[in-house]
């Protein structure tokens, strides 16, 4: 345990955690890239590096991601990983009132404290974790899909209609891909569609086009105003 207390203060595994960190905020703000996808271009690089530095970059790379995914977020609307779909939500509007670095503000500091809160729980509970996990079977995966059903109700507030309309349409789109092997669903023959639709995609397709067609919709009524004030 000393030895590798000892190896988290070396400069080679400083150095993983600052490039670490900083590539995952990259893959994290980009639109496309999720904090997974990021940790496995990474794989190739830590197979030459030592076991502890190899840790440290991939978990700094996955954490980093996840909240660098809060700036495309906030800014643009468009989430850059799935776990920052809610912070589009409040953050964006905060943007459009000229308080984005405000917003970026509060979601650094609490991805902060959640990111150190979290880390130590997961150091003191993980063994026990890793035996209630292995008890999950059939039952308890279909409840644990129950209370995110149940969870809609909560974040519609007043507009229940919608967000069980919305969790419909969801459970649509994660009915898409294979079922059985060798048998799709909803694939319409497509081979494209025979892993699902990822969720990524999903999520860009959610926020960023309607975004876009938000903006161009202000850009064109716009254009008769101008040309009315000319003439």
């Amino acid at each position: 345990m000393q030895v590798v207390i000892a190896q988290l203060f070396t400069v080679q595994t400083l150095i993983a955690l600052v490039l670490g960190t900083f590539g995952g905020l990259v893959v994290g703000a980009l639109p496309g890239l999720s904090a997974t996808m990021g940790m496995s271009l990474l794989i190739p690089i830590t197979y030459s590096m030592d076991t502890v530095p190899a840790m440290v970059m991939l978990a700094a790379v996955y954490c980093s991601a996840v909240y660098g995914g809060s700036f495309s977020a906030i800014l643009i609307h468009t989430p850059g990983t799935p776990a920052s779909a809610a912070t589009a939500i409040d953050g964006y509007v905060l943007t459009q009132k000229g308080k984005g670095l405000q917003a970026l503000g509060t979601s650094t500091t609490a991805s902060m404290i959640g990111g150190f809160i979290s880390g130590v729980i997961l150091l003191l509970v993980a063994p026990q974790l890793v035996k209630v996990a292995l008890w999950f079977s059939a039952p308890e995966y279909f409840l644990i899909a129950v209370f995110g059903l149940t969870i809609v109700g909560g974040l519609s507030g007043k507009n229940l209609f919608k967000g069980l309309v919305s969790a419909g349409f969801g459970l649509i789109v994660g009915m898409v891909g294979m079922n059985i092997f060798p048998y799709a669903r909803y694939s319409f023959g497509s081979l494209n569609l025979s892993g699902g639709i990822q969720m990524v995609p999903a999520m860009i397709g959610l926020f960023s086009l309607p975004q876009v067609l938000t903006l161009a919709e202000k850009r064109v009524t716009a254009k008769p105003k101008k040309n009315a004030k000319q003439t």
